[in-house]
């Protein structure tokens, strides 16, 4: 039976390609097209992907609450951004900067 490998460390995705090029092999996401390192063995690169796959995984539980503060934070800024863009399209004010006539 085969090693497991785990889903993109990165999109989550589960369509996973395991290269061989010239002396090693490597893991990689046809999503979002990051690869793991090159290795020697084949067993070696799936278990580095598999191990950086974790320790992401590991690390964006650890970390979801202060994500999702930021992506409040982030949805706040992008509503108020929005919402002066239509303010100032729906009233556009007139900055002309005035225009020096020569006549020669």
């Amino acid at each position: 039976m085969g090693t497991k490998i785990a889903a993109c460390p990165f999109c989550n995705s589960h369509r996973i390609h395991v290269a061989h090029c010239l002396l090693s092999y490597s893991v990689s996401c046809e999503t979002c097209k990051c690869r793991g390192p090159h290795k020697r063995e084949l067993s070696n690169a799936i278990e580095e992907w598999n191990q950086i796959s974790n320790k992401v995984h590991h690390a964006t539980i650890m970390e979801e609450p202060i994500l999702q503060s930021h992506l409040v934070n982030l949805e706040h800024a992008v509503r108020n951004l929005t919402g002066a863009l239509r303010h100032e399209a729906l009233n556009p004010t007139t900055h002309q900067s005035p225009v020096a006539v020569h006549n020669h």
